[in-house]
């Protein structure tokens, strides 16, 4: 009032679980953040997937409902990046040493968990995966590997960064050739497609193929939080610990109701 009023907003907590392509898809969070100064920093491992870049660069600002303050866009191999980075690339352009922590690979040898060829009943043809839309959520364990390439498929990964010893995301974006590069990601910014996304990877084909999503590697949680956030954001992503904390409390109450009611009992006989 008359100048003399002023409002200060206490310091918000800011935390996020990552890797999460449900939440990359509905914000495009971590690549576009709210009041962040630093750019958005993109990789194109050749000059033929500049375009595909822009694309998805374009769907992102739509993701996050506001343009993005500065987007830095380089060509080439991304070693040794540090920080969130998004990445578009062909197979043979992809390092080994990037999956050697994921439990995954689809560089020039494409390793998948065992149970997502168990539980999807997917099997290879030409080089090529056939699938269905039955999948399950949980964590995947076990390997196969196979030397032919991702086929007709489009993949997006989400994993910690290996290069970074901070905890940051790496966003990737693999086609077996530049041109499928442009047709799988003009299918996934689509979206009856785009809206599908969750687990930290991937597959599919195009827009009406089922879009098969899975969770490859263990979560992380990033940002700043006091130990009181980090126990409501712990409990809140594990809502199992809650009930059955509830259900053990639950249990001593009854019991301690039970024993009380029956020492009244007891002395009410004796008197």
């Amino acid at each position: 009032m008359l100048g003399s009023s002023r409002i200060v907003l206490p310091e918000a907590d800011s935390v996020s679980v990552q890797p999460d392509l449900a939440l990359f898809a509905a914000s495009a969070h971590p690549h576009i953040a709210s009041g962040r100064i630093a750019p958005t920093r993109m990789v194109a491992a050749s000059p033929e997937l500049i375009d595909a870049a822009l694309v998805l660069a374009g769907k992102l600002a739509q993701a996050a409902k506001a343009p993005s303050n500065e987007i830095s866009l380089t060509i080439g191999g991304f070693e040794k990046t540090q920080g969130n980075l998004l990445a578009i690339a062909t197979p043979d352009k992809l390092p080994e040493t990037l999956f050697e922590a994921w439990g995954a690979a689809l560089g020039k040898s494409v390793r998948w968990p065992y149970r997502v060829l168990n539980d999807l009943r997917e099997s290879y043809h030409s080089g090529d995966l056939r699938f269905s839309h039955t999948q399950t959520d949980d964590r995947l364990t076990g390997s196969i590997t196979q030397d032919r390439g991702l086929g007709d498929l489009g993949a997006l990964l989400a994993m910690k960064n290996p290069y970074d010893s901070g905890k940051s995301t790496l966003t990737l974006f693999v086609a077996q050739t530049p041109e499928l590069a442009d047709r799988r990601l003009g299918n996934l910014v689509d979206p009856a497609l785009w809206g599908q996304m969750k687990g930290d990877l991937i597959l599919w084909r195009t827009k009406d193929d089922p879009v098969i999503s899975m969770r490859v590697s263990e979560p992380f949680e990033v940002g700043s939080k006091s130990a009181f956030k980090g126990w409501l954001l712990f409990f809140s992503n594990n809502p199992w610990y809650v009930a059955f904390a509830l259900l053990i409390a639950a249990g001593i109450l009854t019991l301690g109701a039970y024993r009380y009611v029956s020492k009244r009992q007891e002395r009410k006989m004796a008197e």
